[in-house]
């Protein structure tokens, strides 16, 4: 088992990865990411890009299996 941050973890692969909660919610980011687009904010366009990169280093670092945080919603254990 390896425990490693994103950015340490470049060119490297391993069989499982289990990627821990620090990532904001798939639907959230796309969101983001539109409304960047349409208010032209290029400053926040990066932002936004730099944490799509992020977060597809972190997923293709899987060779066999890739495991993602379920976010909890209130009253369902959370």
């Amino acid at each position: 088992m390896a425990l490693s941050t994103v950015h340490k973890t470049k060119g490297r692969e391993w069989d499982s990865v289990a990627l821990a909660s620090d990532f904001p919610e798939l639907e959230a980011l796309r969101r983001r990411w539109g409304q960047a687009i349409d208010s032209k904010d290029d400053w926040a366009k990066a932002s936004l890009l730099q944490e799509w990169n992020i977060l597809y280093v972190a997923v293709t670092r899987a060779v066999r299996e890739l495991l993602l945080p379920i976010p909890q919603f209130e009253g369902f254990g959370g």
